[in-house]
């Protein structure tokens, strides 16, 4: 496990683990840390509209390559509005098309959630400890 000042694990797990030729797929309304990230990795950076499922699940079917690290980010709660995203239903799509999922849950919105339903998740100590709201967590 590291420990990062807020907003920044995410933005370095994203840039660390894709890079040029790659694509990350967010959210539009995924927040700052995740975007930063994206960008700060070279890879190519594809939104999809706020919680459109059928269209995250198209812009997948038409971007994955062979050979080509695809990466979705996924924000467990969405701050400015308080929405819980359906973190199972994009774990299955982003599956399908297999590509790796990356769940931000800083707010431990997901708590309960099986430890393999996504590959990577940042936040949401174990317990859902109030220390997630000055540092974010890789484990």
């Amino acid at each position: 496990m590291s420990a990062a000042p807020k907003g920044t694990t995410g933005s370095g797990l994203l840039a660390a683990l894709a890079g040029k030729g790659d694509l990350i797929v967010l959210d539009q309304a995924a927040h700052g840390g995740l975007v930063r990230g994206a960008r700060a990795s070279g890879a190519e950076l594809r939104h999809y509209p706020h919680r459109d499922y059928a269209a995250l699940d198209e812009l997948l079917a038409e971007s994955v390559l062979a050979g080509r690290t695809v990466l979705v980010g996924i924000m467990g709660e969405y701050r400015l509005t308080g929405e819980v995203e359906n973190v199972a239903k994009i774990a299955e799509i982003a599956r399908a098309h297999r590509a790796r999922t990356v769940l931000e849950d800083s707010g431990a919105a997901q708590r309960g959630l099986p430890p393999d339903a996504v590959d990577i998740q940042l936040g949401g100590w174990p317990g859902g400890g109030m220390l997630n709201s000055e540092f974010d967590h890789c484990g």
